[in-house]
């Protein structure tokens, strides 16, 4: 786990809008105040497929997320992406005929 910090901007533009002569025209401008500032976590996990066959490393990945909302959810995702990333790399196997699902 690593805490972040993030500082947004400190211009919040408005438009204006007004007649200059025989024509109408728009601009920006804006106030300043003060810059916001957002902390958070950043959680690194990895993850590494073995062949224990061949006792060799088929498969590593690192997933970065920031704090969630849910942890349910955030778990959920996690798993969603390596599932994904090891099904891109044809690496998942196919289930058997009559094996009961996980």
């Amino acid at each position: 786990m690593e805490r972040k910090t993030e500082y947004g901007p400190s211009y919040f533009p408005v438009p204006w809008f007004g007649y200059f002569g025989p024509h109408f025209g728009a601009s920006w401008y804006g106030g300043y105040g003060a810059p916001s500032v957002y902390h958070y976590n950043e959680y690194t996990s990895e993850t590494t497929l073995y062949d224990i066959a061949k006792n060799e490393v088929v498969w590593s990945g690192t997933v970065r997320t920031a704090d969630p909302d849910n942890v349910q959810t955030g778990i959920k995702t996690y798993v969603t992406a390596v599932m994904h990333a090891l099904n891109e790399k044809n690496l998942l196997a196919e289930p058997r005929q009559g094996a009961a699902p996980m």
